[in-house]
């Protein structure tokens, strides 16, 4: 760049291009005054962005120079440029142009749809125009209010427009015939609204009437709105806009979920994306009926105001809806709903913020109407267990979310799910991995190929019991989302796995004697255990095989009715015979309390008494 003249002008000078015969696509800075070089208009460009936009004006003829060839232009994020500092004729040199992004460019919305006059009657793919303000100049400045009127949208009413961009630009009101007074409405098939904080009713009565002509409307977002029963509460006391919308001006009633009647919703023919995400100030249908939802494959109204759940009744039951985003909305407004929708294709379903340990102290399980997910996000849902039931019939898992919960340990249905590579139990309370999940996590890796695990934030313990799991995550090859966690030592103080396995036997050498002397104790124990009982059995052997004998023979008596004088019958040769009557016979009359018969004692008595 070479400074032109003494007025700030800067000129860009196009002969360093002329060589790039070739040369389609140009992304460059732009700054100041900018001045382009005849040169640019031999250049075969057809797309050009510019990058870092300080511009201070864009005249009419600041883009003579450029090639007609030119189908896309981004303008976005000039960020010094002031709106009187526009000529309104700045885009007639592309007379192909059909891509054009003036996005975060620090002009009022009124100025950018005034930019569109050159564009008359054209045919464009992208006319991106969101994000455009004024630029304040303190904190405390109030942002400027739009309210769409069907003179501001007469230039882009015109134009046969595919994907159109209004997004954030402190929209307040839709008056009738402006968005939806297009010539070429058949044309539009991407439509973002949202960010805005225009009322519900701005879009009530026009949308249905206009739905038939939507024919190719395939997206329609309007996110982050802040929807109110008081639709004027943003217009000038003069605006036409007050008759049209004074009956909004009522009391909301006390009964919130009777504040409203039915509503039906007819959905454009090819309509496949819905986004009404983070709506603020939403009115209570008791009833919904939807038409035309077989085109639908994509809902996300997630952290969506609602306080009363209508019933929904379908049409056409033919529902092929692929995702579904229903976080922040309390999951006790419609999980005792008994005509919720059966989804047989449903893929991902987020439910983050939705009070889902409710369902389960309900022992309530919805996942029964999504039985082909592959995608499943629980985050923060205060959940202290999942049980099996809920999740095991999820044989398609593939994507499993149970971050910022209350788990104290896995949900042992992790492990019937199959085809499941990703697990996120981020920010929970689990203290370890036990070794028959982590055997799993192996063979999942194994089997897979590829297995993302996310464990971060957890209150794991680094204890003589847990040590296994320690060594594992230095082991493993299953994606970890760190290289080290922190855990708590047994004696009270934080460390991390890290640490811990680099100092392993230091940390647990105490643990290892400990162990050493609890097998020393339980062999000592057993030791005595056995040889007590041995050394008493040996001594008294006889005295245990006489008292077996005698119980025996007790048995064996009275079960053949016998009656024995005598215990003991004894027969011994001469030499033994002092023996016999001194010692023998003394032993077990005495002492054994046996009755002892000898032949030279009472036979002899008997042959007597004879």
């Amino acid at each position: 760049m070479e400074l032109a003249d003494k007025t700030g002008h800067l000129l860009f000078p196009g002969a360093a291009f002329l060589h790039l015969k070739k040369l389609q696509n140009l992304t460059i800075d732009l700054y100041g005054y900018p001045v382009f070089g005849p040169e640019f208009e031999h250049l075969p460009l057809k797309y050009i962005k510019f990058k870092s936009c300080h511009l201070k004006n864009l005249r009419n003829d600041t883009f003579k120079n450029f090639p007609a060839t030119l189908s896309e232009i981004h303008l976005s994020k000039c960020l010094s440029i002031k709106t009187s500092q526009i000529g309104v004729n700045v885009l007639r040199p592309f007379i192909s142009l059909s891509f054009l992004d003036l996005s975060w460019t620090f002009v009022t919305l009124t100025k950018g749809l005034e930019l569109m006059y050159p564009l008359i009657n054209r045919t464009m793919q992208l006319v991106d125009l969101s994000h455009m303000r004024n630029l304040r100049t303190n904190k405390f400045a109030v942002p400027h209010t739009i309210i769409l009127t069907e003179e501001m949208m007469k230039h882009l009413n015109t134009m046969c427009i595919q994907i159109l961009n209004l997004a954030d630009n402190n929209i307040v009101d839709i008056l009738p015939r402006s968005l939806f007074g297009s010539e070429h409405l058949e044309c539009l098939e991407h439509l973002d609204l949202s960010g805005n904080r225009f009322g519900l009713f701005s879009l009530k009565y026009e949308l249905p009437f206009y739905a038939p002509k939507l024919s190719h409307l395939r997206v329609f977002d309007f996110s982050y709105l802040a929807l109110t029963y008081l639709d004027a509460v943003y217009m000038p006391a003069t605006t036409s806009a007050d008759q049209y919308h004074s009956h909004t001006k009522k009391k909301r009633k006390h009964d919130y979920c009777a504040g409203e009647t039915s509503v039906n919703v007819t959905i454009p023919s090819k309509l496949e994306v819905l986004r009404i995400t983070h709506v603020l100030g939403a009115p209570p249908f008791p009833q919904l009926t939807l038409n035309n939802i077989s085109s639908l494959r994509y809902l996300d109204m997630s952290y969506y105001d609602i306080k009363c759940f209508p019933d929904i009744f379908l049409y056409n039951r033919d529902i092929q809806l692929e995702y579904l985003d229903i976080s922040g909305i309390d999951c006790e407004l419609y999980f005792k709903k008994k005509n919720l929708p059966y989804f047989p294709v449903l893929k991902e379903l987020y439910m983050r913020n939705a009070h889902f340990y409710r369902a389960i102290d309900k022992n309530i399980n919805i996942f029964k109407n999504t039985p082909n997910l592959e995608r499943l996000d629980l985050d923060s849902n205060y959940m202290f267990t999942l049980p099996s039931s809920f999740i095991m019939h999820l044989d398609h898992l593939i994507h499993l979310r149970l971050s910022e919960n209350r788990l104290s340990h896995i949900p042992a249905a992790i492990t019937d799910l199959p085809r499941l590579k990703t697990l996120n139990l981020k920010g929970n309370r689990i203290f370890t991995l036990y070794p028959e999940f982590t055997s799993w996590l192996d063979a999942q890796q194994i089997k897979l190929g590829y297995f993302s695990l996310k464990i971060r934030k957890n209150d794991f313990s680094c204890s003589y019991e847990n040590r296994k799991f320690v060594r594992w995550l230095n082991s493993t090859m299953v994606h970890l989302d760190n290289k080290t966690y922190y855990c708590r030592l047994s004696n009270g103080s934080l460390s991390n796995t890290n640490t811990v396995l680099m100092n392993y036997h230091v940390i647990f050498s105490n643990c290892d004697a400990f162990v050493w002397l609890r097998v020393g104790v339980i062999l000592l124990v057993s030791f005595f255990m056995v040889l007590l009982p041995t050394i008493v059995i040996y001594n008294f052997r006889w005295r245990i095989i006489f008292f077996c004998y005698r119980k025996f023979r007790g048995i064996v008596e009275n079960s053949l009715k016998l009656n024995y004088d005598y215990d003991v019958f004894i027969s011994y040769g001469y030499d033994g015979y002092s023996w016999v009557l001194e010692t023998l016979t003394e032993q077990l009359e005495t002492k054994w309390g046996f009755r002892v018969c000898l032949e030279d004692k009472e036979f002899h008595k008997w042959q007597i008494d004879v």
